[in-house]
């Protein structure tokens, strides 16, 4: 079974901006092994 994940906006920038003080440090490997990441857009939506 492939493996999906979902991450918030503020998870996702703080993963491509290699902040990875700012979560826990085995969300970092899940994240890295997942078959496919996505990216939640509710909450930057709800800014707009």
């Amino acid at each position: 079974m492939s493996q999906v994940i979902v991450l918030d906006t503020h998870i996702w920038v703080w993963f491509v901006t290699q902040e990875f003080e700012l979560f826990p440090s085995h969300w970092r490997e899940i994240i890295e092994t997942a078959d496919q990441v996505g990216i939640s857009l509710y909450p930057a939506m709800k800014s707009l």
